[in-house]
């Protein structure tokens, strides 16, 4: 009777880059900033009861699995619910806020998930964006600062971006079937990458430049090289 487990390996990883870059940026980790980081994993879990209720991982799997999906997904977002809201009473009014950035996403990508098209371009670029966001509030319920809150918010949303668009280009060219815009973004987001590390090195900040370079210049030797 375990509840169904998200099978997307990235989506998983996401997860744990987002949580784990927020615990290592924030000095301090009060109980409510726990209780939002139990209410982030618990409705990325639920989100797999919602996937086999709809039929999208298979008809056997929402006939034999319905129940079961059915009950979890209550279960699971009933405690998401009780958690943000526990962690919410003390939160900062900007923490608060902050919190409807990965929410907006997630409403967003919703009409599209009930849609079958949540491995389209849009489905995935909106998962990665809603995932990389939640480092936001969450930094900000640790007692970050706002501006290195969304610095840190803003380089993992553009790593899962650009990490998803180079996956999305691999991908297209082993099934041969070209992707432009997985491609032409992809590119985009390398050039501004490289461009924001050489500037953060130039004027003084050769650590946070050195930081902005590596996904760029991995994605350089795909495009140079495709494997």
């Amino acid at each position: 009777m375990w509840p169904p487990l998200p099978k997307e390996h990235g989506a998983w990883a996401q997860v744990a880059v987002t949580v784990g870059a927020v615990i290592l940026v924030a000095r301090a980790h009060p109980p409510g900033f726990w209780a939002w980081v139990g209410a982030v994993g618990l409705a990325f879990i639920a989100h797999e009861s919602l996937l086999v209720l709809l039929g999208q991982r298979g008809a056997k799997a929402r006939k034999d699995q319905g129940r079961r999906a059915w009950i979890w997904m209550l279960v699971l977002m009933g405690l998401a619910a009780c958690l943000g809201w526990t962690g919410g009473v003390s939160a900062s009014a900007e923490a608060r806020w902050a919190a409807l950035l990965p929410a907006a996403f997630a409403v967003l990508l919703l009409p599209g998930t009930v849609r079958g098209e949540e491995k389209s371009l849009a489905g995935e670029v909106l998962a990665a964006l809603a995932l990389g966001s939640a480092a936001l509030p969450l930094a900000l319920r640790a007692g970050v600062a706002w501006m290195p809150a969304w610095r840190l918010a803003a380089g993992l949303m553009a790593a899962f971006l650009l990490a998803t668009l180079f996956v999305r280009r691999v991908l297209a060219m082993i099934r041969k079937r070209p992707e432009p815009l997985s491609s032409v973004g992809a590119a985009l987001l390398m050039i501004l990458g490289v461009a924001a590390g050489g500037v953060l090195m130039g004027t003084g900040h050769p650590l946070a430049g050195a930081a902005c370079l590596p996904l760029p210049v991995f994605g350089l030797r795909l495009f140079v090289k495709p494997w």
